[in-house]
């Protein structure tokens, strides 16, 4: 599914973007697939602009999954502009954004989302220009 979310995002086709992947093993798993797309795809929309708007030159976003104990750990790094210490704890209040052109809803909309579904959602930035990472906690319960 998250390889879907590259090319729905069209990421893959940035050539100058390196999409860095790390995919744990999880069985299948039972969730909303349109949801979690909807909030993975927000996030990668959200890194791709980051790191397009960075100097660095080299260009990374990363996506790791691993199982930790029952829940299912999703998380989405980037190296881009980062977000300000006294931001991270608004980033998902309704209509807070830190773009020139952003509204607030799409990260608000993602943290309700993976909230509906049980898990939770977090970021973490060492400040600009030190890249975010963006870790989703889902449990993980096993198809019937």
């Amino acid at each position: 599914m998250l390889d879907e979310v590259v090319l729905i995002t069209g990421l893959n086709l940035i050539k100058n973007i390196m999409i860095e992947k790390q995919y744990g093993k999880i069985n299948l798993v039972r969730i909303d697939k349109v949801k979690l797309l909807q909030v993975m795809a927000n996030i990668l929309r959200n890194a791709k602009d980051a790191v397009m708007e960075s100097s660095n030159k080299d260009k990374i976003i990363s996506i790791k999954t691993s199982i930790i104990q029952d829940k299912i750990l999703i998380e989405i790094s980037d190296n881009g502009i980062g977000i300000l210490p006294k931001d991270t704890n608004k980033i998902f209040n309704y209509g807070f954004t830190t773009k020139k052109s952003g509204h607030g809803f799409g990260l608000h909309t993602s943290a309700l989302a993976i909230n509906v579904m049980g898990g939770k959602i977090s970021v973490s930035s060492e400040g600009l220009n030190k890249g975010t990472i963006f870790t989703i906690e889902l449990l993980y319960t096993e198809p019937r």
